[in-house]
């Protein structure tokens, strides 16, 4: 993320690190919701018999992205806690990734 905002030129190779970088967050997030399942069952209210990584992932990008369909929910605090944090860092990263992009594209025309 800082080798993005630190970037001078926008080039493809840069707009595929910040995508790989969003996924990347979602993963990480993932995982911190499949262990808070596992600290604390019931933690979040899941479709029955579905695999509990596959729908962390799915969970963490409906999350990340605040799109929220709404079927699989935090239901404890600490659970509500981690999503509402998740879709925090989701919009503030956009916005810094956009808003270097944008920086950097305006600075070297500029130039």
């Amino acid at each position: 993320f800082a080798n993005l905002i630190k970037r001078e030129d926008v080039d493809v190779e840069g707009l595929l690190e910040g995508i790989y970088g969003y996924f990347l967050l979602a993963m990480v997030w993932a995982i911190l919701f499949v262990q808070i399942e596992r600290w604390l069952p019931g933690a979040f209210r899941l479709p029955d018999g579905r695999d509990l990584s596959v729908e962390m992932i799915y969970f963490s990008l409906v999350t990340l992205t605040t799109l929220g369909y709404g079927d699989v929910l935090p239901v404890a605090p600490a659970a509500q806690f981690a999503a509402g944090m998740e879709a925090a860092v989701g919009v503030l990263y956009v916005a810094v990734l956009i808003g270097s992009m944008v920086g950097s594209y305006q600075s070297r025309r500029r130039q």
